[in-house]
């Protein structure tokens, strides 16, 4: 069975975001079409830890595993579609507030120091 690919105008990627370690809204553009859904590949990008994420996101589900940065545990989140947990006064997590007609918002809550380098893939 052939592997279908959606037309090019239903996904777009993105490579690169940097939250800069401050809490509140992001609003997300260019992205051409309203998403019905969002997939997140994220990494804190500060200090030597690893701690990783993955998520998923349709405007009101949110939920993500991570890797905890001072234990090394994957664990599940929900209601967050972005978790980087470096230790617990370092960490940030976001979700989507709202799907726009080019793009999406995400809304941050960081706690100390925590820059975060984010990628995601936009479904129509």
């Amino acid at each position: 069975m052939p592997i279908l690919m959606p037309p090019a105008a239903e996904v777009k990627p993105y490579i690169y975001w940097d939250v800069g370690g401050a809490a509140g809204s992001q609003q997300i553009t260019g992205v051409g079409f309203k998403p019905k859904i969002v997939i997140f590949i994220c990494r804190a990008i500060d200090g030597v830890q690893v701690a990783r994420s993955w998520g998923f996101d349709d405007g009101s589900t949110a939920q993500s595993i991570y890797v905890e940065g001072d234990t090394n545990y994957v664990l599940g989140y929900l209601y967050e579609s972005i978790y980087i947990y470096r230790n617990a006064s370092n960490y940030a997590r976001a979700h989507i507030t709202s799907m726009d007609s080019d793009g999406f918002t995400l809304y941050w809550d960081v706690v100390g120091t925590c820059y975060v380098e984010f990628y995601f893939l936009c479904l129509k």
